[in-house]
């Protein structure tokens, strides 16, 4: 409602007309003005919506509502596919997926990450990870780095992040981990071995010592 009012709609029962409306289609169909196919897609969308047999010349703000869920829809569909795509070409397995995604959300919610725009920054919050994060997480692993090192990063991070944007989706994450293991780029493959057999090892000592003071316990108690 209040995005819808921002746009100009007066309430209780504004529409939006003329140039209000033409300002709102660039914002709910970005690119639309100079991507024939995107103005297809608003042109179609806004007449099914408003069920106008011709050019819809107003939007009220059940007929905005209903296209704003339309396009967080195409979007969120969009992004699945992506990263079901990745999984199916990193082979990946299940576990190591589940793992890297714990990690990714964890920092992503520490660092504040996310891409959102305009009209759906309070809706559609996608969650990043800056190539500062992802640096620091990789340097937390493989320690700290030389500049053609970071270089090498940076370059690969910049591959994957296809949209420009100086950071990286899950499953753009996933394609620089792929390729920092496939090239062990600063001894990565074995630092991180190091770590699984460390948190292992920490596991193995708790339940140990779990289980000798639960046999010392049974025995005071007999």
């Amino acid at each position: 409602q209040e995005s819808f009012e921002t746009m100009g709609a007066r309430p209780p029962n504004g529409k939006l007309k003329g140039k209000l409306l033409s300002n709102a289609v660039r914002e709910l169909f970005p690119g639309a003005e100079k991507d024939q196919q995107e103005r297809t897609r608003a042109h179609l969308t806004l007449k099914q919506v408003t069920r106008s047999p011709g050019n819809c010349d107003e939007l009220n703000f059940q007929d905005f509502l209903h296209i704003v869920r339309l396009r967080l829809d195409c979007a969120a569909e969009a992004k699945l596919n992506e990263e079901y795509q990745a999984l199916e070409s990193l082979n990946f397995v299940p576990e190591e997926v589940t793992e890297f995604r714990i990690i990714f959300h964890k920092i992503a919610r520490e660092e504040q990450g996310s891409v959102a725009t305009g009209l759906f920054a309070k809706v559609s919050a996608i969650p990043v990870l800056s190539f500062a994060a992802v640096e620091a997480m990789l340097t937390g692993i493989a320690g700290q780095c030389t500049d053609l090192k970071r270089e090498a990063l940076q370059d690969i991070l910049e591959e994957v992040d296809h949209g420009k944007k100086g950071s990286l989706y899950f499953w753009e994450f996933l394609r620089a981990v792929r390729q920092l293991m496939e090239t062990n780029w600063s001894n990565i493959n074995d630092e991180a071995q190091k770590l699984v057999f460390a948190s292992w090892a920490e596991t193995e000592a708790d339940a140990l010592y779990n289980a000798r003071l639960a046999e010392f316990t049974r025995r005071m108690e007999d």
